[in-house]
């Protein structure tokens, strides 16, 4: 658990089993901080709340940068009270009111469960203040009771959480019906196959075409290629 710290150029090769909450490939979870270019390839695998990056980001946390291509997985059985939560690259966004989380030029690659809440990049969001997701898109597949190809369900516990979810994009048959819980597709948009492979330039500056065969054609992330 990092607090009012920066993870950068990390990766995990490693499956990463918790027995409990806040299960993350490369933090539990992180507060007051910023995670940074780091890549996890494990599988991921904890009670609730758990993400292929980090579990949960809470009050002015940022993450940028960031890929996924470990199978994420939630218990599948417990109490219908209890938010057992998966996102591709975070579980959970939780803010106090007047903070903001934000995640920016991240993919997924890896499948994702989640027994009440699964988001391709993210799976719920809780508290007030902003919640962010811009310029990212996820490819793996989705299952669990609620799921969704980008962003998954608020919770209006601790606050009402106010939402930009932009430029995100999903692969159409992955197993969610809509990108974002709040407006469905406004802002996460279902792809084909193609559609995504061509989607470099429309995602920013931080993408660049997979011209090396890394991702299988899919967007990559320049310092993917530049820092080697």
């Amino acid at each position: 658990y990092a607090t009012e710290s920066e993870i950068l150029n990390c990766i995990n090769n490693i499956d990463v089993i918790g027995s409990y909450t806040y299960v993350g490939g490369i933090v539990g979870g992180i507060v007051n901080g910023k995670i940074n270019k780091c890549i996890n390839t494990g599988n991921i695998t904890g009670a609730h709340s758990v993400g292929g990056i980090t579990a949960i980001m809470s009050n002015n946390s940022e993450m940028n940068c960031c890929i996924n291509s470990g199978n994420i997985k939630t218990a599948t059985s417990g109490s219908a009270n209890t938010y057992y939560i998966a996102g591709g690259i975070t579980g959970l966004t939780n803010n106090l009111s007047g903070d903001t989380t934000s995640i920016t030029n991240c993919y997924n690659i890896g499948s994702v469960y989640g027994y009440t809440n699964t988001g391709g990049i993210l799976g719920l969001r809780q508290g007030g203040g902003k919640h962010i997701v811009e310029n990212c898109y996820s490819i793996g597949s989705l299952s669990g009771n609620r799921i969704w190809g980008i962003a998954g369900e608020n919770s209006t516990w601790n606050g009402s959480p106010k939402v930009t979810v932009s430029n995100n994009y999903w692969l159409s048959g992955c197993g969610a019906n809509y990108g974002d819980y709040v407006y469905r597709n406004n802002g996460a948009t279902p792809q084909t196959v193609e559609q995504i492979k061509n989607l470099a330039a429309t995602l920013g500056e931080e993408w660049t075409e997979d011209t090396t065969g890394i991702n299988n054609g899919y967007p990559i992330l320049k310092w993917q290629i530049e820092e080697k």
